[in-house]
């Protein structure tokens, strides 16, 4: 669950928009923006900026998004 939340939150970083991001994922836009919220809730930092033009990133999430992109790599398994 919690590479849900990273994909969702990497997703809506690179897209710039919660609905872009969640037709990629294959999820809907709340669920998308439902699992960024919980993340955020989770760190307890604001991970992104929202707006009605879209979404880009807070400086905190300027700051994480690394390690997150780290964790996400690490998990996936080797081929």
């Amino acid at each position: 669950m919690a590479n849900s939340k990273y994909a969702a939150f990497i997703a809506a970083a690179e897209e710039g928009n919660m609905t872009a991001a969640a037709q990629k994922l294959g999820y809907t836009q709340s669920g998308v923006s439902h699992l960024v919220h919980t993340l955020e809730q989770e760190l307890g930092v604001q991970l992104l900026i929202r707006s009605k033009a879209g979404v880009e990133l807070s400086p905190e999430g300027n700051a994480l998004i690394g390690h997150i992109l780290s964790l996400i790599h690490i998990s996936e398994p080797t081929r």
